[in-house]
C-alpha cells in the first residue's frame, strides 16, 4: 500500500462514479464504502496517522445518530428505526473519513487525482450522451448479456439513466473548479458548455433543476462575495422552516392535469406525495415518527388514484417508501427537532465553505451544495446508501480544491 496514496483512491472513484451511476446506480454505495477504506488505509500505510475528522461536524452526525436510535421509543416501525442506525452511523464516520481525505490532499498526490477527476468527468458526460441518443445501447446490451433481460426503449427511458445524469451533474462542479485553478479557464468553459447540453437534452427534472439552481448560487457567491453567505444562510433557513407547510399551497394534481397537462408525468406523483407528507407531519410535527418510519406510512395496499386524468401511473401510495424530498422526510420522521439539526449541519457547511479565500473556488463550491440540496428537496430518499454514497463522495472532491486553495496560501 506505500506506493498507493490517497490522490490514488479519490482520482479513481471520481472516474468510475458517473460509469457506476449510469449502468449501477445502487453499486454507487459500494464505490463509496471502498473509496473510505482504501482511502484510510493508503492514507495510514504512507503517513501513519488517523485522518482527523471535524469536530463540529462529527458533534453534529453523532446527534443525528443519537437522536435517530432515540426516536426507536415513539417510532411507528422501531424495527426500522432500530435497524438503520447502525448503518447510518457507519455511513456518517465513513463520509467523514473520506471527506478529510480529499481536504487533506498533498501536492504530489493532487496530480493523479486532478486528472483523473477531469477525465472521468469528460468521459462520463460522453457516456451519458452516448446513452441518451443512441438510445441505451450499452445498458441494452449490459442487461442483456449480465442479467439475461430485453429492456424495452419507451417513455420510461430515462429512467435508466437519470442516476446516471444526477451524480454528473454533480461530479461536474469540482471538477470545473479544477481545471479553473489550473488555469485552463477554456476548458473550464468548455466543460461547462458541454454539461449545460447534455443536462438539458436528458430531460431529468430534478438534474436540471438542481445544476441551474447551482449555476444561480454560482453567480450570486461570485458576485455578492463575502454577502453571499448571509444570504444563503437565510435562504436554508426559510426553506426548512417552509416545506412542510408549502405543499398544501399547491393546486392538487388533477387540478394541475387539467390545466398544465403537458407537463412531465412525473410532477403529478411528486405533488400527491408531498401532499400526503405535509399531512402527516402535522400529526406528529415535534419529535416525528421516528428514523427510517417513511417505510412503514403506507403499502402498495394504500394505493389511490391521485389524478386519473394523466396518461401514466395515476397511481399512487401517499408515501410509497419515502417523500421524495430529504427535507420532508427530515421533518417527518425527526420532527422540528430533526430540522434544527439540519439547518445547522447545512448552516456549518456554508460557514466551512466561506472561509475560502478564492472567489471562483468559493462559488463553484457554493453551486455544487446548492446543486446537491435542490435534487435533494425534489427526489429520492435521504438514506438511499446509493444516494448518500454519493453526496459524500461530492463533498470529498469539492473539498479538494477548497484545500488547494487554503494550502497555496
Amino acid at each position: 500500500m506505500r506506493g498507493i496514496h490517497k490522490g490514488h483512491v479519490l482520482g479513481v472513484s471520481a472516474f468510475l462514479a458517473i460509469p457506476f451511476a449510469i449502468f449501477m446506480s445502487k453499486a454507487m454505495a459500494l464505490l463509496f464504502v471502498i473509496a473510505a477504506v482504501l482511502g484510510l488505509a493508503a492514507d495510514w500505510a504512507r503517513e501513519r496517522t488517523l485522518p482527523t475528522l471535524s469536530k463540529p461536524f462529527f458533534i453534529l452526525f453523532a446527534l443525528i445518530t443519537v437522536y435517530g436510535l432515540t426516536s426507536t421509543l415513539w417510532s411507528i416501525s422501531p424495527d426500522n428505526s432500530l435497524g438503520l442506525t447502525l448503518p447510518l452511523a457507519g455511513t456518517f464516520l465513513g463520509g467523514l473519513v473520506l471527506v478529510s481525505l480529499g481536504s487533506r490532499l498533498h501536492e504530489d498526490e493532487r496530480p493523479f487525482f486532478e486528472a483523473a477527476l477531469i477525465i472521468g468527468v469528460v468521459t462520463g458526460f460522453a457516456l451519458l450522451a452516448f446513452e441518451m441518443f443512441s438510445p441505451l445501447v450499452l445498458t441494452r446490451f449490459l442487461n442483456k448479456v449480465v442479467m439475461n433481460r430485453e429492456i424495452i426503449v419507451n417513455y420510461t427511458q430515462q429512467n435508466y439513466y437519470k442516476t446516471g445524469a444526477t451524480v454528473a451533474v454533480l461530479m461536474a462542479w469540482p471538477a470545473l473548479a479544477t481545471l479553473w485553478r489550473r488555469g485552463s479557464k477554456v476548458g473550464s468553459m468548455a466543460l461547462l458548455v458541454v454539461v449545460i447540453a447534455t443536462i438539458l437534452a436528458s430531460g431529468s427534472g430534478a438534474s436540471i433543476l438542481g445544476f441551474f439552481v447551482g449555476l444561480t448560487v454560482f453567480a450570486m457567491a461570485y458576485l455578492l462575495r463575502r454577502r453571499a453567505a448571509a444570504i444563503f444562510a437565510v435562504m436554508i433557513i426559510f426553506a426548512i422552516a417552509a416545506m412542510p407547510l408549502a405543499p398544501r399551497l399547491v393546486p392538487s394534481p388533477q387540478s394541475i392535469g387539467a390545466s398544465m397537462p403537458y407537463l412531465p408525468n412525473s410532477v403529478f406523483p411528486r405533488i400527491f406525495i408531498w401532499k400526503s407528507a405535509s399531512g402527516y407531519i402535522a400529526e406528529t410535527p415535534i419529535l416525528g415518527k421516528g428514523l427510517d418510519s417513511s417505510r412503514a406510512i403506507s403499502t402498495i395496499e394504500d394505493k389511490v388514484f391521485f389524478a386519473p386524468n394523466i396518461k401514466h401511473n395515476p397511481q399512487s401510495e401517499p408515501i410509497p417508501l419515502h417523500p421524495h424530498s430529504a427535507i420532508l422526510q427530515i421533518w417527518l420522521e425527526f420532527g422540528a427537532m430533526g430540522a434544527v439539526l439540519l439547518a445547522a449541519f447545512l448552516l456549518a457547511l456554508i460557514r466551512r465553505i466561506d472561509r475560502c479565500q478564492d472567489a471562483v473556488i468559493r462559488a463553484s463550491s457554493y453551486g455544487a451544495f446548492f446543486n446537491a440540496f435542490a435534487i435533494a428537496g425534489v427526489s429520492y430518499g435521504i438514506w438511499q446508501s446509493w444516494w448518500l454514497g454519493t453526496l459524500w463522495i461530492t463533498a470529498a472532491l469539492t473539498a479538494a480544491p477548497l484545500s488547494a486553495v487554503r494550502s497555496r496560501e
